[in-house]
């Protein structure tokens, strides 16, 4: 069995998890006029695959940050030096030849540099680019390496999958907020009170993510979560699912660190 066939068979077995425990996601037949309500729990499904395989991307951090800090220095370190070269040593590398760098079109002129002053100049513009990368703080923060991927991967699912939890477990649409209504109501209302704005689904997607469940006995949202971590195989070393109060617990503290 292939990789693709590996992944369409996790992806069906993903939208059956939501169909069996979310009855209000399941997907009807996919036609030319189909919309995203008809497909809800296959595009769900691919957010799960997503959380994954890219545990560190859902959750916030950057599996590169080490390695970017690292290319950084090495930049800094290797423009210093090239700079320091003699003019001799740059000759002999025939560093000082001039070779055509410049726009390349029958009107413009060309401008000659020498293979130095390109080289300094791209490796510049790269430590450039990664300086505004390592600005955003999801290339800045460091994951904490007290959790093994295993855990990671059960959080980055947890994550997401709370979400499909409230979407499915939620019958009214999502727009009619309190604030909508009263409009309707009254068109010439002033808002005065900043808990208007807040939209009822937000509170209740709120309420999902700070659920928890007992270890030994899960309820309906924990056995959504354990199930999902037999499909993708998130497993502990005795090779039973990640339970889901283990996954829910790492998620508070993930979350917790990154709002530090």
């Amino acid at each position: 069995m292939d990789q693709d066939d590996m992944h369409s068979g996790s992806l069906k077995r993903t939208i059956a998890i939501i169909e069996e425990h979310l009855p209000n996601l399941t997907s009807r037949a996919i036609s030319p006029v189909s919309t995203l309500s008809d497909c809800q729990s296959i595009l769900f499904a691919h957010g799960l695959e997503h959380a994954n395989r890219n545990p560190f991307e859902v959750l916030g951090y950057s599996p590169d940050v080490l390695l970017l800090e690292e290319v950084q220095y090495d930049l800094r370190i290797l423009l210093n030096k090239i700079a320091n070269l003699s003019p001799d040593t740059k000759s002999e590398l025939g560093l000082n030849h001039p070779s055509n760098f410049g726009p390349e079109c029958e009107n413009c002129n060309k401008v000659f540099y020498s293979p130095v002053v390109i080289a300094r100049h791209s490796l510049s513009k790269l430590l450039g680019a990664l300086e505004s990368v390592r600005a955003k703080p999801r290339f800045n923060r460091r994951a904490s390496k007290k959790r093994n991927m295993t855990n990671w991967r059960a959080a980055s699912v947890a994550s997401v999958g709370l979400c499909v939890w409230a979407r499915g477990t939620w019958a009214k649409p999502i727009t009619n907020t309190f604030y909508e209504r009263s409009m309707r109501e009254d068109p010439d209302l002033h808002i005065s009170n900043l808990t208007l704005m807040i939209d009822p689904y937000d509170l209740h997607l709120r309420k999902i993510r700070g659920r928890s469940e007992k270890p030994e006995s899960p309820g309906p949202l924990g056995r959504f979560l354990e199930a999902l971590f037999v499909n993708f195989g998130i497993l502990t070393n005795e090779d039973a699912p990640v339970a889901a109060a283990t996954a829910l617990n790492s998620l508070k503290k993930i979350e917790k660190d990154l709002s530090k």
